[in-house]
């Protein structure tokens, strides 16, 4: 991992998911291409996990189970994922 040996004990376990909508090819790259990154980086499923395309009940449920929600679509006009997370 990222964290070195030393300090791996006294750094709490955190685990990021990326969620969000697969809707085209340039949308299907990104997501390639972040995976590809965190391989690289030697990430594992239990540090990134990878969640395109969730239903709604299972966003919701996943909004809800978070800690911090980041919004970061840049030209969404509302930020209705914004919303969506304070109110799970």
């Amino acid at each position: 991992g990222l964290v070195p040996d030393a300090a791996a004990s006294t750094v709490p376990r955190v685990r990021l998911v990326l969620a969000g909508a697969v809707r085209h090819a340039a949308d299907k790259r990104r997501l390639e291409k972040l995976q590809d990154l965190a391989a690289e980086l030697g990430l594992t499923s239990d540090e990134v996990h990878f969640a395109p395309n969730l239903p709604r009940s299972a966003l919701m449920e996943l909004y809800g189970s978070a800690a911090v929600g980041l919004h970061t679509m840049w030209n969404e006009h509302f930020g209705i994922g914004v919303v969506e997370m304070m109110a799970a």
